[in-house]
């Protein structure tokens, strides 16, 4: 789920900070992540689920309505 909205941001805003450097450690990747929750630019039911993606546990089962439920204010916040 964190993939999916890490590529929903791509595709809805703006290049992705760390995208196009070769020589980033994950250490600076992990930061860039984290500096991505500060944009302003990005859709707030994008930056909801890209928390409700990271405060997951490993084994913890996903909520699928309210996943849903942001998709479609992801589609409702893009057209308009």
């Amino acid at each position: 789920v964190e993939a999916l909205a890490y590529i929903l941001i791509y595709f809805s805003c703006s290049p992705l900070p760390w995208l196009g450097h070769l020589c980033l450690d994950s250490n600076a990747i992990v930061s860039m992540k984290k500096d991505v929750l500060q944009c302003d630019d990005i859709p707030q039911p994008l930056l909801t689920m890209l928390s409700y993606s990271q405060s997951l546990l490993f084994m913890q089962k996903l909520d699928y309505p309210y996943l849903q439920t942001l998709m479609e204010g992801i589609c409702t916040d893009t057209a308009s």
